[in-house]
């Protein structure tokens, strides 16, 4: 009976798999400036920042609703 093959020697590298390549991100930093890398860093932070302020909105205003309810039952009932 001949050795079974081993499935991991099948599998592609982690490395090649990646359609954009190894070093996609090291050749894309290489050719933008420090101030484009600033902008796409402070963009990504702002999307960040807004998206928190709205969970933070919608927490407070679920909280003061249910502040009320316990309110209305607790002295209302």
């Amino acid at each position: 009976m001949s050795n079974p093959r081993n499935p991991a020697d099948d599998a592609p590298d982690r490395i090649s798999s990646d359609p954009r390549g190894r070093n996609s991100q090291s050749a894309a930093a290489a050719e933008e400036t420090p101030e484009e890398r600033q902008a796409r860093i402070n963009e990504s932070f702002d999307r960040m920042d807004r998206k928190w302020r709205v969970i933070g909105f919608v927490n407070w205003s679920l909280t003061l609703i249910m502040l009320a309810l316990w309110i209305k039952v607790l002295f209302f009932t």
